[in-house]
């Protein structure tokens, strides 16, 4: 089992585990600066209008990658949306992690998402790319900046693109 689907195994099974009770949302960093790593000035003002797509949405929990611009895109929709916990730097958001033991026994352990609560995972595009190949949907594009909601409809597991 390689990183990606270890991380899809658990968040599916945060969804599954409390259908219609929370929703996931999953967003690729957004624009990086060609000569560091964190954010271009056109990637902060992406992040300020993927905070705004969480206007009037409870969130409890914001997990971000520790690469710089998965932290800064975190950074900047903790302040948007006013959110008064704390982000969560998950070492296993990052794309390039290849423990897989480290990563499946951490994942295992945890609860990301709280039964009736909302989380963010601010991640890279090869775990967006791993849930689009694990559920067969053609329909999802991944750019800098885009947002997928995760639902359960009671049937199936959903990526909904919201940006």
């Amino acid at each position: 089992m390689n990183i990606y689907s270890a991380l899809i195994i658990v968040l599916l099974m945060n969804v599954q585990a409390y259908a219609f009770e929370h929703v996931m949302y999953i967003v690729r960093h957004a624009e990086p600066d060609k000569d560091y790593y964190g954010l271009s000035d056109a990637g902060k003002n992406d992040a300020l209008n993927i905070a705004k797509l969480f206007n009037g949405i409870e969130i409890s929990h914001i997990y971000s990658s520790p690469l710089e611009r998965t932290r800064q895109t975190a950074e900047i929709i903790l302040k948007e949306i006013g959110f008064n916990g704390q982000i969560e730097i998950v070492k296993e958001l990052n794309h390039d992690l290849d423990d897989n033991a480290v990563w499946s026994k951490y994942l295992n352990s945890m609860s990301f998402v709280d039964n009736g609560n909302n989380a963010i995972f601010v991640t890279h595009s090869p775990v967006l790319a791993a849930f689009k190949d694990f559920l067969k949907d053609d329909k999802i594009t991944i750019s800098h900046g885009c947002v997928i909601k995760v639902v359960n409809d009671g049937n199936k597991i959903k990526l909904i693109q919201i940006k």
